[in-house]
């Protein structure tokens, strides 16, 4: 096989100074006849796939270049224009997209798009091939032109057989040629008869005067296919016996062996009644130019169907010589069984959730909510002793209401953490130093861990005396979950903490306050709670509080109603999208999970002006959960295999590869998605439906994988499974549309960032997926499903489940300290995206607390819901 590539240069060789000299002069002389030329040639260029579309707009700005040389300017848009123009009718819905969407395009931009464009129509298979282009070529002192051979479709007689050789003319001889020629190569077969060897001698020497060569040898595959030959018979030929091979493998078929036999008049008469002819009739016409490797070839259904095809090589039909194909498909008689997970209907029904009210909506307690703010803003200001004022946003933080007063908070933080160096109140204060260094890292203020070394002695181990501390022993156990990477001291401080915290909570201890707030904090410490939780369960506290403050008190509890009725809302808005949408109904396998779909977003964002953020985010629950179930329970690997290539395409036209069941669906996500984008179209003027398909089609694709782990019965090594599941999770995806829907403005550097899935994304889903197996994985395990996080640790290491659970927890504290170290690093995002990413950690953390707490509908699931959604704290006046 020969390779060449055109030269890029006949002159003779310069130094580079020469060389640019010599192309100044030749430009500084041009006359206007060559200006002529370049714009007509700039004019009616044309791309014709031959090679890269960036590298045709390339050419055609160096006419541009050249034009300008010689003192013709060509305005940038009119360049554009001519691009466009120049683009074939593949190019079509690209062309109408960039003259409507955009007046001006920049020369940068416009390259960007038609590269995307090229290689999207690339993996579609929209190629453009030519078989030769024009050559003249000398013989015997004449001047032979040949016009690029056209190429049919297969099927029609023509030059081609099947796409991959034509046959054609070189030095007045008739030679197979390939008619697939990537990135500019020709591939020439060397594989003549004899007496057409001076041909090819002809055909090099002409061909190396104007083009690099390289003799390659005789090619053995072309593009994958394999290349057989029989010179005593004067046969060339391209085998496709690993395409038929995989299309068999894939309708679940066996390929029988070869036999000679004539086909009757009765079996042709059955094929072509067979409703799978289509099928068949595709594979045989495949089979069509495969030389004859055995003389006959069986293909038989449920019962022997055969196929008689006259066998063709590139150079002609073998005579007296019949193909037969023989598939025996399995699934032909054969019923599909499909899993079932058994997840039972919900609990919260469509009438219930639209039945929800809440009087806490009325102007007269907002005017109530905003004195009390008012109340407590000079409260803030007031504040004199840094402790006090500490303590206070403590409180504001877990009473939920802190978002009201964020400018406050920061004044007194920078206060604190400006007089630090002077300030000696709480040298010797466990408490103060604890409440302190955590409240200024959750803010993003750099505190060292040192400031606990005085608290610990020679050895570098905290004081016995501390013990008796159980107040500052709770403060130092909550900061020390702040820590990042590598912090001895706060690894230290944990440890100690919780040995001592554990031994007083065996205690029954007088202070029935104190001794709840140890109790919930060794189950799940405050930095890893779910927000709206925490202050629903610290507002109840708050109550038995003798010393507590009454505005804080009454101010808390107004604004969670007036919260919730917010929620509720959202909750019933988003309850008659999901009975309008039918999935519900359609799909009974998957779970029906709106409210607990719901309650995730409550988690991520509670605040109520992030209405829009909810409802949307709710959507992407709802979606994934279905396509969730329709991977992990119900499809076949072939009918996820076609889903996964739709939602890469995300085209409709790719509904009707589908089967029934997954038409719904496909066409529920694209409809939602796409609405989403249209909207932030509309209100920024940001096209990102490209972004929002790449994280589904991600998610599917990791989906996809671990189906096929599931039908190959493989357990992967604990790192093999997080490398797929932390996205399999969904947690970039969710992420993903959070930044498009919470951001305003969208920045290409966050549109970028969000792209490539930041780290703060893997931490969130690392966590999101460590603790959903940790709740989840009894429960599939009983089913049968993909082996989990603790699974592959146990397969991987032969420890036990208790041991893989206690490792799966250390590395659920170790990605909590490596997003804490990282929550200030993503400066293309806002804070609030970053406390989303967070937040979804926490969510999961709650949701798989005690249990698969989001398709169970257990007792602790049922009760948060009520708290939070639907009954509203006794407020007294």
């Amino acid at each position: 096989m020969l390779r060449f590539r055109p030269k890029e240069d006949l002159v003779p060789y310069f130094t580079a100074l020469e060389y640019l000299k010599v192309g100044k002069d030749c430009f500084k002389f041009a006359d206007k006849s060559f200006v002529g030329t370049i714009m007509a040639e700039l004019s009616t260029m044309k791309y014709d796939g031959s090679r890269g579309v960036q590298e045709h707009i390339l050419n055609m700005y160096d006419k541009a270049a050249m034009l300008a040389t010689l003192g013709i300017q060509v305005d940038e848009s009119f360049l554009i224009q001519a691009i466009l123009n120049s683009l074939p009718a593949q190019f079509g819905p690209f062309k109408i997209h960039c003259n409507a969407h955009k007046k001006e395009w920049s020369l940068n931009e416009l390259t960007n798009l038609c590269v995307y464009e090229e290689v999207r129509l690339r993996k579609e298979k929209r190629h453009t091939a030519l078989a030769v282009t024009q050559v003249a070529l000398k013989k015997k002192g004449k001047v032979r032109k040949y016009s690029p051979m056209k190429v049919d479709e297969p099927g029609k007689s023509s030059q081609a057989h099947n796409g991959f050789t034509v046959k054609g003319h070189f030095c007045g001889k008739r030679v197979d040629i390939p008619t697939i020629l990537p990135h500019r190569e020709v591939v020439i077969p060397q594989s003549v008869e004899e007496n057409e060897q001076h041909v090819v001698h002809e055909t090099k020497g002409y061909l190396s005067k104007n083009f690099k060569m390289v003799d390659m040898s005789e090619a053995a595959y072309v593009i994958g296919i394999e290349i057989f030959r029989d010179r005593s018979r004067g046969l060339l030929g391209l085998s496709q016996k690993a395409y038929i091979n995989r299309v068999l493998e894939r309708f679940n078929t066996q390929l029988c062996s070869a036999f000679e036999k004539e086909p009757t008049h009765q079996a042709n008469k059955e094929r072509t009644s067979h409703p799978t002819k289509l099928i068949i009739s595709a594979m045989a016409f495949a089979l069509r130019f495969t030389a004859p490797s055995s003389l006959c070839t069986q293909i038989s259904l449920t019962s022997q169907i055969f196929i008689p095809l006259a066998v063709k090589s590139t150079r002609g039909q073998v005579r007296n010589t019949v193909r037969q194909i023989c598939v025996s498909l399995k699934t032909s008689n054969e019923k599909i069984v499909r899993r079932s997970a058994n997840y039972q209907p919900p609990i919260w029904d469509y009438d219930y959730v639209q039945s929800l009210d809440n009087k806490y909506m009325g102007g007269t307690y907002v005017s109530l909510s905003m004195k009390l703010k008012e109340d407590v803003k000079k409260m803030l200001k007031e504040v004199v002793d840094p402790l006090d004022g500490l303590e206070m946003i403590d409180d504001l933080q877990r009473l939920g209401v802190f978002y009201h007063f964020e400018d406050e908070i920061k004044r007194v933080l920078e206060s604190i953490y400006n007089n630090n160096k002077h300030d000696k109140w709480n040298e010797d204060d466990l408490h103060a130093t604890s409440l302190k260094f955590r409240l200024l890292r959750q803010y993003g203020y750099n505190v060292p861990q040192e400031v606990f070394e005085n608290f610990m002695d020679e050895t570098r181990h905290f004081k016995p005396c501390l013990c008796k501390d159980i107040r500052g022993m709770l403060s130092l156990y909550e900061a020390s979950f702040l820590s990042f990477r590598g912090e001895s001291i706060l690894e230290e401080a944990r440890d100690f903490a919780t040995k001592n915290l554990e031994q007083h909570h065996k205690r029954k201890d007088s202070d029935q306050d104190l001794a709840s707030l140890v109790s919930h904090a060794l189950e799940l410490p405050l930095h890893w709670r779910m927000p709206r939780l925490e202050a629903r369960w610290f507002i109840d506290l708050c109550e038995r509080r003798p010393n507590m403050n009454p505005t804080l008190l009454q101010l808390a509890k107004l604004d969670f109603n007036m919260v919730q009725a917010t929620h509720q809302e959202d909750l019933k808005h988003m309850s008659r999208w999901w009975s309008k949408t039918g999935l519900a109904k359609k799909l009974g396998f998957a779970r029906d999970r709106l409210m607990e779909n719901f309650l995730w977003t409550v988690g991520l964002n509670f605040k109520p002006q992030f209405s829009n953020l909810r409802r949307n985010i709710t959507i992407v629950n709802a979606l994934i959960t279905t396509i969730d179930d329709v991977y992990d329970v119900y499809g076949t690997l072939d009918e996820l295999e076609i889903f996964t290539s739709a939602v890469e395409r995300w085209d409709i036209s790719a509904m009707e590869e589908l089967p029934d069941y997954m038409k719904i669906c496909y066409l529920a996500l694209l409809n939602s998605i796409n609405e989403m984008g249209y909207e932030t179209l509309k209100e920024q003027g940001i096209h990102i439906i490209p972004h929002l398909q790449k994280s589904w089609a991600d998610l599917c694709k990791c989906y996809l994988k671990e189906a096929k782990w599931y039908y190959s019965r493989y357990t992967p090594t604990l790192e093999e499974y997080m490398n797929n599941a932390w996205i399999s999770i969904s947690a970039p995806a969710i992420l993903t549309h959070a930044y498009f829907l919470c951001t305003n403005p969208i920045t290409p550097e966050g549109s970028e960032c969000s792209n490539k899935y930041p780290n703060i994304f893997q931490w969130s889903g690392t966590i999101l997926r460590l603790a959903d197996d940790m709740g989840t994985s009894p429960d599939e395990i009983k089913r049968g499903d993909t082996p989990k996080s603790i699974q592959c640790y146990m397969h991987e290491t032969g420890a036990s489940e208790e041991d893989a659970r206690e490792h799966i927890k250390y590395l659920i504290r170790e990605t909590w300290k490596k997003m804490n170290e990282d929550r200030f690093e993503d400066l293309a995002f806002s804070q609030t995206l970053v406390e989303i990413a967070m937040n979804l950690a926490r969510m999961s953390q709650c949701m798989y607390q005690y249990g698969d707490g989001h398709a169970a509908q257990g007792r602790d699931t049922k009760d948060r819901v009520l708290s939070m959604l639907v009954n509203p704290i006794p407020v007294e006046y």
